[in-house]
């Protein structure tokens, strides 16, 4: 494992939560697992800017991270999970993420996409606000997001894989989609920072450590 150069890996790996791991990705579990556990991340190992910033030449490698991660928490949860990123901060715009150090969730037992449409909707109050959503079987649309640096993205991916990266030209609350999770769940636990819920993490790792 290399060295995590942010807060964000820095606590997984001083902590030893890593479940599994590739050349340029780990998978470990979330703090403020929102009342359940099972709730991971695959991060990069090395500090970049969000998922739009890998390189090309890591997407199968990720892809197929993805896949075995999704068969082991189906597997055990028995359900497939949704994959999301927030997405990072560019210029004034954000697509919800508080850290932007590249990072997958993987939540089982959620699907938000419609949820993500009616949010959209109800925040196009007033002129010159957009959003575009992009139905993708990669990571280049966030890539040209990024790199245009005109507004920001995230990522949403539904349990049966249909990908989704939504541009948007307007800030999106921190933890937007972990508020949509709490929305859905019926609780207000959604905040990693005010519950990290270490109980429910160290279940996780109980659940899946050795399993990849």
């Amino acid at each position: 494992m290399t060295d995590a150069c942010c807060e964000l890996g820095a606590k997984l790996l001083d902590r030893n939560q890593v479940l599994y791991e590739t050349e340029n990705f780990f998978v470990a579990p979330s703090i403020g697992q929102i009342d359940r556990p099972g709730y991971l991340l695959i991060l990069t190992k090395s500090c970049l800017r969000g998922i739009g910033s890998i390189s090309e030449d890591w997407y199968s490698e990720l892809e197929d991270l993805q896949k075995r991660v999704r068969a082991k928490v189906k597997e055990k949860y028995g359900v497939s999970p949704m994959i999301f990123e927030h997405g990072p901060r560019i210029g004034e715009y954000r697509g919800g993420g508080c850290l932007d150090h590249a990072h997958l969730h993987v939540v089982p037992g959620v699907d938000l996409l419609p949820d993500i449409g009616a949010d959209l909707m109800s925040r196009l109050e007033n002129p010159g606000l957009f959003h575009r959503v992009d139905r993708v079987d990669s990571y280049k649309r966030a890539k040209e997001i990024l790199h245009k640096k005109q507004s920001s993205y995230f990522v949403a991916e539904s349990p049966d894989e249909r990908r989704m990266i939504v541009e948007v030209n307007f800030k999106i609350p921190s933890q937007h989609l972990r508020r949509l999770i709490g929305k859905q769940r019926k609780t207000e636990k959604w905040d990693w920072a005010l519950f990290p819920q270490h109980e429910l993490v160290q279940q996780t790792i109980d659940d899946l450590q050795g399993k990849f």
